[in-house]
């Protein structure tokens, strides 16, 4: 992710790279889609108003009254601005980025010409880092944004694209994000990879459909061979047990009956305590804080007395929990979290099992994932296997490595049959 993203940056730079080698290869190449689609997204949140009040303070005291007029426009128009109506109101969200993507292009262009023109000057004063930082917090802004422009006839005009919007803004505190997603990078991705090279090679353990990712990518005309290999891991190393003890709709789990999840629950804990027996650590892939916190209070009282329970309810205690984990216990231990389905090894005796508590499916909250499902509805089910499969290889890392996984949520024989001509054998 942090490669892909540092490569894609440079589209955004200017013109000195030289881009063209002979061959690039992307590995994990089943979050390229996703990935460049975050990469071109144009985001503004709280933290444009707290960049414009400190740019503001900072101006005032330099007597750029340019700056600061343009400063106080910016803070103005995102005090004003109303998150939910652009997501409702998509012509409202474009003429609301349009304006303050227009102040930023003045603030930029400014601070360039100030820059050039008293450069010598703002060394001498130590003042150059404070204005090289505003600048280049306003053209990476810029950068993004204008690579949508320049395909404006593609995504804006088109209509391929949406607004999000959330606003959790509580007493006095302004907390919100406006995004602008396209919808279909199939064209930019194209075009942009022509950089790279005319050799591509795209390599994961999880691509359902290579030439659907191709088409996805915008690369199905072009001419390309693909090449499976059999997984040389034993199969009796990697069974994978579906046990649909429920079908987890959101309905069931907000029921107003507190006994509706028992049966699930105890079938956790039964799955945990067996494995203890044997002494053996496991995971429990949970889709997220909330029923990571479900499945805690859940099943605590069952498997206290048998096992050291591990678990993090935030993005921050993310390697914390992971270090605990991994570190010497005198019981067996099992991990309980929404964060590792992926680039987390859990090799040999680390983990000798691991629960799919709940199919992984994207939030339906989301504007964008809603739409994305109407257009394309095979690819909603197949990015929750593509968790499903990373999350049951996290256990298994080599030759000799084994670990058994059990899908407990009924849905996934709805993701199955979804998606059973890219199921892995």
């Amino acid at each position: 992710n942090a490669n892909y993203q540092q490569i894609f940056s440079i589209f955004d730079s200017s013109p000195i790279f030289d881009l063209k080698k002979k061959i690039y290869i992307f590995d994990e190449c089943h979050n390229l889609y996703d990935i460049y689609t975050s990469f071109r997204t144009t985001e503004i949140t709280d933290m444009d108003l707290s960049f414009y009040k400190r740019l503001n303070n900072f101006f005032e005291n330099e007597e750029l009254n340019e700056i600061c007029n343009l400063s106080k426009n910016a803070i103005s128009l995102l005090n004003n601005i109303d998150p939910l109506k652009a997501e409702d109101n998509e012509q409202y969200g474009i003429d609301f980025i349009n304006d303050l993507f227009k102040i930023k292009n003045d603030v930029y262009t400014i601070l360039c010409t100030h820059i050039e023109k008293n450069l010598e000057d703002l060394i001498q004063t130590g003042k150059i880092a404070s204005y090289g930082l505003f600048a280049v917090f306003e053209q990476m802004k810029l950068n993004k944004y204008n690579t949508i422009l320049s395909h404006k006839e593609k995504i804006i005009d088109n209509g391929n694209f949406v607004i999000e919007g959330n606003d959790n803004s509580q007493n006095n505190e302004k907390k919100f994000s406006i995004k602008l997603i396209p919808l279909d990078i199939s064209e930019l991705f194209k075009y942009e990879s022509e950089f790279f090279s005319d050799n591509k090679l795209f390599m994961s353990s999880t691509i359902f459909g290579s030439e659907k990712l191709l088409k996805d990518l915008g690369l199905i005309n072009e001419n390309f061979e693909i090449i499976e290999l059999d997984s040389k891991f034993p199969l009796e190393n990697r069974k994978v047990y579906l046990m649909p003890i429920k079908y987890l709709s959101n309905k069931v789990i907000n029921s107003d009956n507190p006994n509706e999840l028992d049966e699930y629950y105890n079938c956790i804990s039964e799955i945990v305590k067996g494995h203890a027996s044997n002494n053996e650590n496991g995971i429990i892939f949970s889709p997220s804080y909330k029923f990571t916190k479900m499945i805690v209070d859940g099943i605590s009282k069952n498997i206290n007395d048998f096992v050291d329970i591990y678990f993090n309810l935030k993005a921050e205690d993310r390697d914390s929990v992971l270090n605990y984990f991994t570190s010497k216990s005198d019981k067996p231990k099992i991990l309980i979290s929404c964060s590792f389905y992926e680039g987390v090894n859990f090799s040999d005796d680390l983990s000798r099992y691991q629960i799919i508590a709940k199919v992984p499916f994207k939030s339906l909250g989301s504007k964008y994932t809603r739409i994305k499902m109407e257009r394309d509805k095979i690819s909603y089910s197949l990015d929750a296997l593509k968790l499903i499969v990373q999350g049951s290889g996290r256990s298994i890392r080599s030759i000799n490595d084994y670990a058994v996984t059990y899908i407990l949520d009924g849905n996934a024989i709805r993701v199955f049959n979804n998606c059973k001509n890219y199921t892995p054998k």
